[in-house]
């Protein structure tokens, strides 16, 4: 503002000079104006720090004048007051202007905290710490919460679990030293299926199991089934009766008592000369038409009974839970019998039978 009055000021000098100057003052009038004008200046109005003045100029020899407007310079402050700031409160400073006194002032705004560490309180695996923060201008501080760290556990010892003992893991902090001791609970056998034995109407049945984990067998009973009745009609033959009964399709059981009875058709016999058998001797006999009885007459000395003649046309061998069985048909008769093979012993080779292959029970400890 200083530097513009001043440069307002010459301006107008310069101006006032070359207006004087420069206009040749006249020496002669025609008819009463002056040829050259000769001119001297008044101030009309002062200028001020925000208002323009002005300045009149007027011919020394004639009525001939002209005003002309003198700008205004401006304020000129001066910092009158000053208020420093502070970090929680703002500063200003306060601009008079010499000529006129206006006032204005400029707000400083406030500083930023300088904090700087004053307490320190580190966290451990299980306590939390803190900061303290404190302002080194003000009385301002603030605190820091620290998070407890936790453990830093590291595995000194470990027993993995088995079906039939419990395991562990044993851990110590590095930080602190502290122990922590887990234990892992049995785990649940893993049963495999080797076989199975299925029930009966008359039996129950099994079923063979052996963990893979541990090698332990297991024996599962299954419960045995019901009978399946229906009803069955059997016709009378020559000797025995007839009769209605309820009974098992799968195993031939009968529920309750036979009713229905027919009584036996007797034989019809028929005198007739029969040659030697394996069951009976040559002669002459009654025999039934119906079912092939015969009740000797007289026998032929001659023609005594032949033995029979069997060959194997079938055979089984035996395990260790069923028989096994010889099944024989004579070449002379086609009578057919069956012999039975006694049991196998188990014998077990790793944990399960050559024979029939079923794990060895092991009863758990």
């Amino acid at each position: 503002m200083k530097i513009f009055k001043k440069i307002m000021l010459c301006f107008l000098f310069v101006f006032s000079f070359f207006s004087v100057f420069l206009l040749t003052a006249c020496d002669s009038k025609d008819d009463g104006i002056c040829k050259e004008h000769v001119f001297t200046s008044s101030i009309i109005k002062s200028e001020t720090c925000n208002k323009n003045g002005k300045k009149l100029f007027s011919c020394k020899y004639c009525d001939y004048s002209y005003e002309e407007e003198i700008y205004s310079s401006g304020h000129d402050y001066k910092v009158t007051k000053e208020v420093l700031p502070t970090c929680v409160k703002d500063g200003y400073t306060e601009f008079t202007c010499k000529d006129c006194f206006n006032v204005y002032t400029e707000k400083v705004v406030k500083l930023q905290h300088n904090y700087v560490l004053t307490v320190s309180r580190q966290a451990t695996c299980t306590t939390n710490g803190y900061e303290i923060y404190d302002c080194e201008n003000c009385s301002s501080s603030y605190k820091t919460e620290l998070q407890a760290t936790g453990h830093n556990l590291s595995l000194i010892d470990r027993k993995e679990a088995t079906c039939s003992e419990s395991g562990y893991e044993f851990y110590e902090c590095t930080s602190c030293s502290s122990r922590v001791d887990n234990f892992i609970k049995c785990l649940d056998h893993d049963f495999e299926l080797l076989g199975e034995n299925p029930a009966t109407c008359l039996n129950q049945g099994e079923r063979y199991f052996s963990c893979s984990l541990c090698g332990i067998s297991n024996l599962e009973i299954i419960e045995q089934l019901e009978h399946d009745y229906k009803e069955i009609v059997t016709p009378p033959t020559c000797e025995e009766h007839g009769y209605t009964a309820r009974q098992c399709i799968n195993c031939d059981s009968i529920d309750g008592e036979e009713y229905n009875i027919v009584d036996p058709l007797g034989h019809s016999f028929v005198e007739v000369e029969l040659e030697a058998s394996c069951d009976l001797p040559g002669g002459l006999y009654n025999v039934c038409d119906n079912c092939g009885h015969a009740e000797v007459i007289q026998i032929d000395e001659s023609k005594p009974a032949l033995e029979h003649n069997y060959i194997v046309i079938d055979e089984s061998d035996s395990t260790c839970d069923f028989q096994g069985n010889i099944i024989s048909v004579c070449e002379n008769c086609g009578h057919e019998k069956q012999e039975y093979k006694p049991l196998l012993n188990h014998e077990y080779n790793e944990g399960f039978c050559i024979h029939c292959n079923k794990p060895e029970l092991i009863e758990e400890e």
